[in-house]
């Protein structure tokens, strides 16, 4: 029986071998064209025995009708033999009667291959593509879509015949293959093993087409048979399979139909892994560089989430499987490691998905990767970071450089992130690879996300402060090369120590002022520099100012307002060349320092009175351990002392600010208030700036207000004279002008001075020369230069600056003189509180003080012109007792002045004024004290035998080098409210006898030219002849007879006791003075 069998098996190959072409005869033999060749195929078949026993409605008899066969015909009579002579040798080799069937050689499977071929080509595709065609013609017909009309469709009956004998073909070639998910082998069903890796793809597709097609009435069997193919074969190429037949049907059930099948694959534990295998495939060697048209497959492919699903459900089960792709979390059974183009797709498709269904996706990445960055729940234990963390790495690195995927995978994460980073720096013991990979991750984010994003990721960062905000008490738990995250505050550290040094602090060393700020602003500053995005930092320099500044504004929380002080400071001093490169950002940043200076009670350093229903302040100031003096002198010296300290802190950055925005003028000659108008509110911020108590930002304040005023009033100037003619002498004055303003600008000082000469020839031209034409328009911009100038230190720019304001009084008189009155009295008239007052800002009145004293000293008798814009201010000043006394005395001293000039000036307010300092004298004279008796007897016997010694027994030398401890105080203590100071007396006794001199001078010189004595009358100004002993008893003079015997009274009394010998000196001068007037009025 055996022998019969290999008998059998032998003819059944050598008639397949004739079918195939393999045959000995079949080589011979050499057709004109292929069907030839196929009809001699087909009788050689016939006429063997073996060939006998195929039966076919189309196959004849005779070779004459073999002959007369068409071309399809000829070719499915050859697929069918093929599939007949296969089926049989499949009987016969899985037949258990055959005890001993011989083995098929090499020869025999290549020669049935060729045969399984044969009949997929010819047996299969042939009948499957007319029933295809057929179902897409009666398609297009039903539903109207046929461009040409209706379609001629072929003969139902012959479709149907079709249809069967495809899937009585198929159901043949379903038998040949094993009924489990085995290994096909050589000696199990060896015709499987040829079917499965070279034509499933065919099989699969006439399968699909039988189980879901129009006529299905095996619809049930056929879908059977594509879920046991696709059990057969790998998941890898099941996806192909069905991908490839997905593009080939054209029917919309089909390829729903696939499409599901292709889902199911996926779903699989293996099939998004199959997918990359089946379109990438599988050689680890293979590089990252993957076409786009197969990375963009991929992900078209994942996104397409089944109609049985929900999209979350789907994403859920398919992101972790994408994910362990990138992390090599693959099956144990797999050996070789994943190919980089596997998760170069992988990335892509992450990122593809993110894309289209953002929320969905981003939750559920968070759900996955996020949960280690948070502190756990009470019930939980805390997860390991360095597991996220390198899939975070794969999956970034993998991926394209767009910035959708960093900012939904580390944007929400950024702050527990920075604060991991900040703890592997601080534990010397940490892993250097993973604090590579966390700062990798932060600078990944930091470069690729948008600016916006990036503005609100790192201000969130400042503000999470531990990184997960103030409301959460959590900390990174670093050991060596794990982290984790734990509840509770960090056992180390120390937000606030007993005392707090605020000056170590603005200085840039938090932990040695006493505070360790979270985030770090040093730390965090120095890794904004490394990203190189100067329209980011420049954005958070903004933001901080604007912080810092409502922080001071509000007045609570003052080491949240320290904190973001000192992330300002740092981004100045290690970010200055990049935030401030842009002039626009210098300004911003200099527009924002000057308000929050403005807002800050501590830069300006002024004493304050204490107001007690007032809470006590919570700015940086309450961060102060040592209590304020509240006594009145104390707090004066106190002010005095911190405005002669080195400036630290805001002022620092006020500093700052000023020196960056005269470097930028000075860089941008064309930058001008009318073309910039930040610059016009900083020119009105300034002005603040210039009394400000810091010896350092006065200058540069000032300075930068004249260069903004010069090139102001330069373009102003530049476009008034645009239609002057050039031989007009007003353009030569313009043009001195504009050279002027050029000069101030200049940073050297003594061509600053220069410009000013320039100016004031435009006012009192060079001897010789005649006036220049002055153009209206331009004096109050000379006028305020001249005013900006008499401020600065350098005494050559004030002369100058001086001799220009007398000039202007000299040539336009009173409204000049008005201004200068209004700057030297400006605020001090309109009965309000004037407590306050700083040194600079007396500082700026007495020198505008100076230029009215030297006016007046130049106007002489024409002092009547202005005398009722000068004298009653003044008065008034001198009756102020909330101003410093060294500006009353400054107000006497031009009374004094303008009685020098001209006494005849000051008839109306003469014997007003004289009795006002009478009483002046009465009231804030300091008398000495009488002797002492019982135990103060010792210390006055000590003095008498030391001349030097003062009060308690301390020497004068001792006492002067202490302030406060002086007689004369008024320069230790010039902003002291204390009338009784002697030079405020000396002042007094000063105008008395001035006025009395020129009257006494005037009287002797009209007597010696022989001209009447004018009398002073507080009524009526009358002459009458000298020697005239009525007049000498008129009671409407200003030195009346009662008021000659009061200053005779006063005067006697303050030269008897007053304390200050200066003091009893000139009193006893002015008695001199007032016999002398008596004499003079006398005729003697």
């Amino acid at each position: 029986m055996a022998s019969d069998a290999a008998s059998d098996l032998k003819s059944l190959l050598s008639a397949g071998s004739v079918l195939a072409g393999s045959g000995e005869k079949s080589k011979k033999k050499i057709g004109s064209n292929v069907v030839d060749v196929l009809k001699s195929r087909l009788l050689e078949f016939h006429q063997l025995p073996s060939g006998s026993g195929f039966q076919s409605d189309i196959f004849g008899e005779t070779p004459d009708y073999i002959q007369s066969l068409t071309t399809v015909q000829v070719e499915e009579v050859t697929g069918d033999a093929s599939l007949w002579v296969i089926d049989q040798v499949n009987q016969m080799s899985v037949s258990e009667k055959v005890g001993d069937v011989p083995s098929i050689g090499l020869k025999d499977l290549g020669t049935l291959r060729t045969l399984i071929a044969i009949a997929f080509r010819w047996a299969i595709n042939t009948r499957l593509d007319r029933v295809l065609k057929y179902w897409s013609q009666l398609s297009s017909n039903t539903a109207g879509t046929s461009s040409s009309g209706l379609v001629e469709l072929d003969d139902p009956t012959e479709i149907k015949n079709v249809y069967n004998a495809l899937l009585d073909k198929i159901q043949t070639l379903l038998l040949l293959l094993p009924s489990q998910k085995t290994a096909p082998s050589m000696e199990h069903r060896p015709l499987a093993f040829l079917i499965i890796p070279q034509h499933v793809t065919f099989l699969l597709k006439a399968c699909v087409a039988l189980g879901w097609g129009p006529d299905k009435p095996e619809s049930a069997d056929m879908q059977h048979a594509v879920h046991s193919v696709l059990e057969l074969v790998p998941t890898s190429q099941a996806i192909a399979s069905l991908g490839a037949i997905l593009a080939q049907f054209s029917l919309p059930t089909l390829r729903s139909t696939c499409g599901q099948l292709l889902s199911e694959q996926l779903l699989k534990p293996e099939g998004v892994r199959g997918l990359f295998s089946a379109v990438l495939g599988d050689d680890p060697s293979a590089g990252e560089a993957v076409p786009l048209t197969k990375l963009e497959h991929v992900a078209r492919v994942l996104s397409a989430v089944p109609s049985t699903m929900t999209v979350e459900g789907y994403y859920r089960t398919t992101i972790p499987k994408i994910l362990a792709i990138l992390t090599d979390s693959q099956d144990p059974r797999i050996q070789t490691p994943t190919p980089q183009s596997h998760k170069r797709a992988a990335a892509f498709a992450i990122s593809r998905a993110l894309s289209i269904r953002t929320n969905t996706v981003s939750r559920i990445l968070s759900d996955i990767l996020h949960p280690p960055f948070f502190p756990p729940r009470s019930d939980t234990d805390p997860q390991s970071a360095p597991a996220s963390l390198q899939t975070l790495q794969a999956l970034l690195s993998h991926s394209d450089p767009s910035p959708t995927l960093p900012t939904h995978v580390l944007g929400p994460i950024l702050g527990p992130l920075y604060a991991l980073l900040a703890a592997l720096d601080e534990v010397r013991t940490s892993d250097p690879a993973l604090k590579e990979l966390v700062k990798g991750l932060v600078r990944l984010w930091g470069r690729t996300v948008a600016t916006d994003d990036a503005v609100k990721g790192w201000w969130k960062v400042m503000e999470s402060g531990d990184g997960w905000g103030e409301d959460v008490e959590a900390h990174w738990e670093v050991i060596v090369d794990n982290a984790k995250v734990k509840n509770g505050p960090k056992p180390s550290s120390i937000s606030l120590r007993a005392a707090i040094d605020i000056d170590s602090v603005l200085g840039g060393d938090d932990e040695e002022g006493g505070l360790l700020f979270t985030p770090n602003p040093k730390h965090l500053v120095n890794l904004l520099k490394t990203l190189d995005r100067k329209e980011v930092a420049s954005a958070l320099l903004v933001r901080a100012l604007d912080q810092y500044q409502a922080l001071q504004a509000a007045d609570h929380d003052p080491l949240k307002t320290l904190f973001y002080l000192r992330i300002v400071m740092e981004m100045v001093e290690q970010l200055g060349s990049i935030v401030l490169s842009d002039p626009q950002h210098v300004l911003s940043f200099v527009y924002h320092s000057i308000r929050a200076a403005e807002e800050s009670p501590e830069s300006k350093k002024l004493p304050k009175s204490r107001d007690p229903s007032k809470p006590p302040s919570q700015g940086i100031a309450s961060l102060r351990i040592v209590d304020e003096d509240e006594d009145e002198g104390s707090r004066v010296i106190e002010a005095e002392e911190d405005e002669d300290s080195d400036d630290e802190g805001p002022d620092d950055l006020i500093a700052t600010a000023l020196n960056l925005l005269l470097a930028t003028l000075e860089a941008n000659e064309s930058m001008t208030p009318l073309n910039t108008p930040l610059l016009q509110v900083i020119l009105s911020d300034l002005e603040p700036l210039t009394l400000h108590s810091s010896p350092t930002i006065r200058p540069l304040a000032r300075e930068a207000r004249l260069v903004l005023t010069a090139r102001n009033a330069s373009t102003s100037a530049a476009q008034s004279t645009k239609t002057t003619a050039a031989d007009d002498p007003k353009k030569a004055a313009n043009d001195t002008y504009q050279q002027a303003l050029k000069l101030l600008q200049d940073p050297i000082l003594p061509v600053r001075a220069h410009g000013l000469v320039l100016l004031r020839q435009l006012i009192v031209p060079l001897k010789g020369k005649p006036a220049p034409p002055l153009d209206p328009a331009l004096v109050p911009a000379i006028l305020s230069i001249f005013l900006q100038s008499v401020q600065e230190d350098d005494s050559y720019i004030f002369l100058n600056a001086v001799q220009g304001l007398v000039a202007m009084v000299d040539r336009l008189g009173r409204d000049i003189m008005k201004g200068l009155m209004d700057v030297y009295a400006g605020g001090l008239l309109d009965g309000r509180p004037n407590s306050g007052m700083g040194k600079a800002e007396l500082d700026k009145r007495v020198r505008v003080g100076e230029a009215l004293s030297q006016s007046i000293s130049t106007c002489g008798d024409a002092l009547g012109l202005y005398v009722d814009i000068l004298v009653p201010p003044l008065f008034h000043m001198v009756r102020l007792r909330d101003i410093p006394t060294s500006l009353r005395s400054s107000a006497l001293s031009l009374l004094a002045q303008c009685a020098a000039a001209s006494p005849s000036a000051l008839i109306p307010w003469a014997a007003d004024l004289c009795s006002g300092m009478l009483e002046l004298l009465q009231l804030e004279g300091v008398s000495m004290r009488p002797p002492e008796t019982g135990p103060e007897a010792a210390k006055v016997a000590e003095k008498e035998t030391d001349p030097e010694a003062g009060e308690d027994g301390e020497s004068t030398h001792q006492a002067k080098q202490q302030p406060g401890k002086l007689v004369d105080r008024m320069d230790s203590e010039p902003l002291s409210l204390d009338p009784k100071l002697a030079p405020f007396r000396r002042s007094a006794l000063h105008f008395i006898s001035t006025l009395l001199r020129t009257t006494v001078q005037q009287a002797m010189d009209n007597r010696r030219d022989g001209a009447p004595y004018v009398s002073l009358d507080a009524r009526n100004f009358r002459t009458q002849p000298a020697g005239n002993q009525a007049q000498v008893l008129g009671q409407g003079e200003a030195f009346s007879v009662e008021l000659i015997r009061r200053m005779r009274i006063v005067l006697g009394y303050v030269r008897a006791t007053d304390v200050d010998p200066v003091v009893k000196v000139m009193a006893g001068e002015t008695l001199q003075l007032v016999t002398e007037l008596e004499l003079a009025r006398l005729g003697v």
